[in-house]
């Protein structure tokens, strides 16, 4: 019986394969390949979570995991259910897929990794590893627009400070050397995420090649273009100072929901896309990985070069429009607010829930200033000698 790990990593599309491959799990079985419930519905981090050595992060505290009493209590029959599941998948002759991304990003000893293969090789006589690995200035960037929607109110450059050589993280080769150690170099299936690398320059369409040839990806259902789409450098910004007026976590442990409903309105708005992407330290970035990204190469992949290329240069990512710059802030605004109210005062079953605010009119000239002064607000050069020009990275982000 064969297991498929698929270990990430993070920001390479793992939430798109994920998403395919949990509703579209009856195509899957016609393939052979069973998804698992009891690691984690969609994305099994519960797995990740329960080998990982650390248990302070995002998953414990959601779950308010606090003590080794809680830890014990939570997995209680986890190993069992896990066996109990890969049995019925055996006897119907099916291949197990388990995948999230923190099995690359938790799993990061080789005592951690061990403790996961031990587990595995219970059920199974065969295991085949699959990961995704990105150029390191592209991850950062993306790195930083999950971690503020997800709460985060670093600025940048205390975020960025983590990309560093021997960080498993961003290094992969201290990443892959210990999964090579504890599952043969021969049980792992490097892949370059970059569209020229990828079977049709696609996330799906190649990763589901390994796993089940011969199916059609149009056959599983897919994200949409936008669900997970990064926060630009205006949105950062906002994001920010969300972060930093409503914590993620009340005293008391809850998750905060008033900084939820602000989050979703942020990255559910046009403005919290806007900015632009790119990032003034890239190339300094592809530079300082250089030399252990030539070794990667050399140990896992047989060749001599840097295998990512590095970023393109930054230019302009398009003109500013004003006037529909106002109107997104305005639309956003007026989204915030209806989202802040129904947070701090949801209706209840004798109150008409509060109506979504009506469109705006159309900005008035007097409006431009309420741009350059939110634009001056987050160091946005939309103003008078550079309003033509829209400059990214992390200069734009306050401090």
């Amino acid at each position: 019986m064969r297991c498929i790990l698929h270990i990430g990593s993070e920001k390479t599309g793992s939430k798109a394969i994920q998403r395919a491959g949990w509703r579209g799990k009856e195509t899957l079985a016609q393939f052979g390949i069973a998804i698992s419930d009891v690691a984690g519905r969609s994305n099994n981090r519960k797995l990740a979570a329960y080998l990982q050595p650390r248990h302070d992060d995002g998953f414990y505290k959601d779950n308010r995991i606090l003590t080794e009493q809680d830890r014990r209590a939570f997995f209680a029959g986890f190993e069992d259910d896990l066996a109990t599941e890969f049995d019925i998948a055996r006897r119907a002759g099916q291949s197990v897929l388990l995948t999230s991304e923190f099995f690359h990003s938790r799993l990061t000893t080789p005592d951690s990794i061990a403790a996961l293969k031990h587990l595995l090789d219970r059920s199974f006589d065969d295991c085949l590893v699959i990961v995704y690995l990105r150029e390191q200035s592209a991850l950062l960037r993306s790195a930083y627009s999950t971690s503020v929607k997800s709460g985060d109110s670093r600025d940048f450059a205390q975020f960025a400070a983590a990309a560093r050589v021997g960080n498993p993280y961003y290094d992969h080769l201290v990443a892959m050397r210990p999964w090579r150690d504890v599952f043969g170099k021969d049980r792992l299936n490097i892949r370059i995420y970059d569209r020229d690398h990828l079977r049709g320059g696609d996330i799906l369409t190649d990763f589901y090649a390994i796993v089940a040839p011969g199916l059609d990806v149009a056959r599983l259902p897919q994200l949409a273009e936008d669900t997970n789409a990064a926060l630009g450098n205006f949105g950062l910004a906002i994001g920010r100072r969300i972060n930093a007026a409503f914590p993620r976590y009340k005293a008391n442990g809850e998750m905060c929901d008033i900084r939820y409903h602000l989050a979703q309105a942020l990255i559910q708005s046009d403005l919290g896309r806007s900015g632009g992407t790119a990032i003034a330290e890239a190339q300094e970035i592809h530079d300082r990985f250089d030399a252990t990204n030539r070794a990667f190469a050399r140990e896992f992949l047989g060749r001599d070069d840097n295998p990512f290329r590095p970023p393109r240069p930054r230019g302009e990512e398009g003109v500013v429009d004003l006037a529909r710059m106002t109107t997104q802030i305005d639309d956003f605004a007026a989204a915030l607010m209806n989202e802040l109210r129904q947070a701090i005062s949801p209706p209840t079953d004798d109150r008409p829930p509060v109506p979504p605010a009506p469109p705006p009119p159309a900005p008035p000239p007097a409006a431009r200033g309420l741009v350059e002064r939110i634009g001056t607000l987050v160091r946005w050069p939309g103003t008078r000698r550079t309003r033509h020009r829209h400059q990214d990275g992390p200069g734009n982000d306050p401090a």
